[in-house]
């Protein structure tokens, strides 16, 4: 869980961000010499003397004040402490907003830490709706028309939490969560453009991948009913079988990722009309996305 929380939050080191004159203020010295005691010796008093500093600085994100709520975040985070976790993310995400373009990976890591926080420590049916508009905004994120392995790696993570989160609140008749609610914010945010195929290359053929083989739940969540939900992805081979199949996201970790990449593997593409594949028509794709949720009911 932790792994999944921390999502590699990365410190900024970046000159010429802020102006000198801002970055040379006495409360941004503050706030440095409270990042570094901290650093230097975590503690209840160390990490209150920091939470102070941030908290009294009213000004536009420096380097000191960015790398102080980052730094305090990837302490916290580890300890799955969400009612701890979860004022620093928001306050992290809120101090990053201003500048979330210049900063794409740690705004969305801080929104996304955030959410998870808040549905862990009060079962808060709007996180579901943060991951919406994670996954969305994870999609646009392309610089030179690329779209970065960690945005892919948030969008998925997102979309994970999401489905894990929906399913859980769903059958929790205290909750009240709404489909047509998250699908409409997912609608607002422009879909990624595929790859165009080459010119000369066949259409795909219209089908279905059938898979008569079941997914066994794990005993151990069994045991725990624990909810979850993955997102694999995988290509298809000529012969319609699944090749390169792995799993894009999973919530909770280490449960449900052998049985389900053994599942998808059993898995056969069947043409809607097998007399035109590899004529008319072509059976091989790649980066086929496919989700699955677990649920004990």
């Amino acid at each position: 869980m932790s792994r999944v929380l921390i999502l590699i939050l990365s410190l900024v080191s970046f000159a010429g961000f802020v102006s000198a004159s801002a970055q040379s203020s006495d409360v941004n010295v503050q706030i440095q010499k409270a990042t570094s005691a901290f650093v230097e010796a975590p503690s209840t008093s160390t990490r209150a003397a920091l939470v102070s500093e941030l908290s009294a600085y009213q000004g536009p994100p420096t380097v000191q004040s960015i790398n102080g709520h980052l730094t305090l975040l990837m302490y916290d985070a580890p300890s799955e402490d969400f009612p701890l976790i979860l004022p620093t993310a928001r306050a992290a995400a809120a101090h990053l907003e201003p500048v979330a373009d210049t900063l794409p990976k740690q705004y969305l890591d801080t929104r996304f830490i955030a959410a998870v926080a808040a549905f862990n420590a009060e079962k808060d049916e709007n996180a579901a709706y943060e991951m919406a508009h994670i996954q969305g905004m994870a999609l646009g994120i392309e610089p030179d028309g690329v779209w970065p392995d960690w945005a892919k790696s948030t969008h998925y993570q997102a979309k994970a939490w999401a489905l894990a989160m929906l399913a859980d609140l769903k059958a929790d008749r205290r909750k009240s969560v709404s489909q047509d609610a998250f699908d409409e914010i997912l609608a607002a945010y422009p879909a990624r453009k595929e790859n165009q195929t080459a010119s000369d290359a066949l259409p795909l053929c219209e089908g279905k991948i059938r898979n008569r083989s079941r997914i066994q739940y794990p005993s151990l969540a069994t045991r725990r009913g624990q909810w979850g939900a993955l997102i694999l992805e995988y290509d298809l081979n000529a012969e319609g079988r699944v090749i390169n199949e792995t799993v894009a996201a999973a919530v909770p970790e280490g449960f449900f990722e052998e049985e389900s990449l053994e599942w998808v593997k059993k898995g056969r593409f069947r043409p809607k009309k097998p007399d035109e594949a590899g004529i008319n028509c072509r059976i091989e794709r790649r980066g086929i996305v496919q989700d699955l949720v677990f649920q004990l009911r």
